[in-house]
């Protein structure tokens, strides 16, 4: 994340904050309210995904090591949510959300019953949830999913810091409005001393109307920290997302977030 020694002990910076976490993203009302959708093999590949609506709930048996892929068309600026709502195996699973034109790296939720996770949607067009069991034999699962309208918070804008978490499992949104035209250096801490966190985050930057602005998972080779540089304009508004490519189940996913203008 950025050096930004001065953010730490300048008690006039409104932006230095611990911010409680954003209200839990909701339901669209306008949304397919959802029906149980069997998987059609084969399934095994992108080319092969069963296609899914929204809110849908998705029903598959995988057997000896098997990759299920379903295929869903979503809205750039939505959250997606993907629930384990049923597992009935003795072994490893996990669900990855995949991006197939590769711009945005794979994000996991795991795979134990109960396992929930949010995603956000940062480009419109298929997406692909894809289910991978490293187990023997047969599993039969059950995958809900809900497409969330997001609740962006006000608590933070550039520079300064703000410390949060993800351990509700939710997506982190704040929005601002840029007071002046800048190159803004943004990033997330999470992988820190002497504890290092659990989470392995992802920054977004998004502008409402206009799109992806910036994206990142780890700043370097050294890091799982992401670090991202974009020019915000004036009277723009821009969501600084705080995602991640994973988040340990009960475990810290704790962060910083630090900003500044160049």
């Amino acid at each position: 994340a950025p050096n930004n020694t001065n953010s730490t002990t300048a008690p006039n910076n409104p932006n230095n904050t611990t911010a409680p976490n954003n209200p839990n993203n909701t339901p669209l009302n306008n949304m397919n309210p959802g029906v149980e959708v069997m998987e059609v093999e084969p399934n095994d590949d992108v080319a092969t995904a069963t296609r899914f609506e929204p809110n849908d709930t998705l029903v598959g048996t995988t057997a000896d090591n098997d990759n299920d892929f379903w295929a869903v068309d979503l809205v750039a600026g939505s959250v997606l949510e993907i629930e384990l709502t049923e597992v009935q195996l003795v072994g490893t699973m996990y669900v990855d959300l995949v991006d197939p034109t590769g711009d945005v790296p794979e994000r996991t939720v795991g795979g134990d019953e109960g396992d929930t996770r949010q995603f956000f949607i940062p480009s419109s067009g298929t997406w692909i949830v894809r289910l991978t069991d490293l187990t023997t034999g047969f599993t039969n699962y059950e995958i809900t999913t809900r497409v969330l309208t997001p609740n962006v918070s006000t608590d933070y804008e550039p520079p300064g810091f703000l410390d949060g978490d993800l351990n509700d499992y939710a997506v982190d949104i704040y929005s601002y409005t840029a007071g002046s035209d800048a190159t803004v250096r943004a990033g997330v801490t999470a992988d820190r001393s002497p504890v290092l966190s659990d989470m392995d985050a992802m920054l977004i930057v998004y502008s409402p109307g206009r799109g992806l602005i910036a994206l990142n998972d780890d700043a370097d080779a050294m890091t799982v920290d992401p670090e991202v540089t974009y020019e915000q304009a004036s009277g723009r508004t821009y969501w600084i997302v705080v995602d991640a490519v994973y988040l340990a189940p009960g475990g810290d996913n704790s962060y910083t977030l630090a900003s500044e203008l160049q």
